[in-house]
């Protein structure tokens, strides 16, 4: 049985795995893209056990939970699918929308990888993307922290799902959608499309595809010198209360 286990680094909310790294985790473990349903908040620092199955889907277990058999994570094969991105994004624009992040000084994770502004710059992403001039797209600054860059200079497809989670959720406001209680993501997928070099000016974009009641349905995308290098496509879910950070 393989074993993986979420440092406390990856949190989202503090006493859980981040969304979009832990679904590139168990995503790691199957050929080609994937989908991931997030079915529970995946625990930190204890082992975990990675479960395959014939037709190539791989479920996340906690064999300490009450149900060990009960998934975490379920991440299935898929075709690529194809996102049109609605359009670019120069990093000095980026850093201008960063200013108008829709949390600021109240974010309800302000620990959380990707988007926490409780996060020491070099430690985690600390991408806040805010609305640029046409209102449609959020964008930020994407800076991988120095240490998880790949030896060859790349991002890891890991680090590449993480920084396309969040993102996803911040063109709510945009949409229309009641920030609190705050929303979670619920299913995730992500495209390396070409390789992401960590050294280039990466801004990350994300724009709103439906929302639906509860669930608001987004997409996101990297990009690095005028070029499309991931995209990634989200289902978020509005909790009915909000929880403690």
């Amino acid at each position: 049985m393989t074993t993986v286990t979420i440092d406390t680094r990856f949190c989202g909310p503090r006493r859980s795995g981040h969304g979009g790294y832990s679904s590139g985790l168990v995503a790691s473990f199957v050929e080609g893209p994937a989908t991931v349903r997030l079915l529970a908040p995946p625990p930190l620092a204890r082992p975990l056990d990675v479960v395959r199955a014939d037709d190539g889907t791989v479920e996340l277990r906690d064999p300490g939970a009450a149900d060990p058999a009960a998934p975490l994570l379920v991440a299935s094969p898929r075709p690529a699918f194809g996102i049109e991105v609605p359009r670019f994004v120069s990093p000095a624009e980026a850093a201008v929308a960063s200013s108008g992040f829709m949390w600021g000084d109240r974010h309800p994770f302000p620990h959380c990888f990707a988007c926490g502004t409780a996060r020491r710059p070099g430690d985690a992403w600390r991408i806040a993307a805010g609305p640029t001039d046409d209102e449609m797209v959020v964008a930020a600054p994407a800076v991988c922290p120095p240490d998880l860059v790949a030896a060859d200079g790349t991002v890891p497809e890991i680090q590449v799902w993480a920084a396309l989670d969040c993102v996803t959720s911040h063109p709510l406001p945009l949409a229309g959608a009641p920030l609190r209680p705050p929303w979670l993501l619920g299913t995730f997928g992500v495209d390396v499309v070409a390789p992401v070099r960590a050294e280039a000016d990466l801004v990350a974009i994300g724009w709103a595809l439906e929302l639906d009641g509860r669930k608001f349905h987004s997409a996101g995308a990297l990009l690095a010198e005028g070029r499309v290098v991931a995209v990634s496509r989200a289902v978020w879910v509005q909790l009915r209360e909000t929880p403690a950070p």
